[in-house]
């Protein structure tokens, strides 16, 4: 169990490839979520984790998912920069971002690039329960959108 953690101020580049199944879940280049092992807490309790934030770190050109988070209760996700600048497409839709399974969840401020052209979901989530999700900026191809 994680409670009270902060991972800031990193710089990821060119880490996390792996040949993932369709059928799971992409690990992220920073992962925080129960693993198989665990999985039977998913359906009895959904949150296992506590205060979790993941802040102002740099993640380059990743492989499936740049964040992937799961079973938390009250995680932050903010002011990170994602970019995926190659042109090789090494897993049919990358993710930015994947929160599941979390209770509080927050997405602000993060900017995600996608100069490669890839199919790509800059924000993937699933089983979350009070979200909140502001000022986030997507680039593709050109054309910023901001959710």
């Amino acid at each position: 169990r994680i409670r009270n953690m902060t991972i800031k101020n990193n710089t990821f580049d060119n880490v996390g490839y792996y040949r993932i199944e369709a059928h799971q879940n992409p690990a992220g280049v920073i992962s925080i979520r129960l693993d198989n092992s665990e999985a039977t807490v998913q359906s009895e309790q959904k949150t296992f984790h506590e205060d979790i934030v993941i802040r102002d770190n740099t993640i380059t050109n990743f492989h499936a998912c740049a964040i992937s988070v799961g079973n938390i209760k009250g995680v932050t996700i903010a002011d990170n920069t994602l970019v995926l600048d190659i042109d090789e497409v090494r897993y049919n839709g990358e993710r930015g971002i994947q929160v599941t399974y979390c209770d509080g969840a927050i997405m602000t401020g993060n900017r995600l690039s996608n100069a490669a052209g890839d199919v790509w979901k800059p924000l993937v989530m699933n089983e979350v329960d009070g979200a909140t999700v502001c000022d986030n900026c997507y680039c593709a191809n050109g054309v910023e959108t901001v959710f």
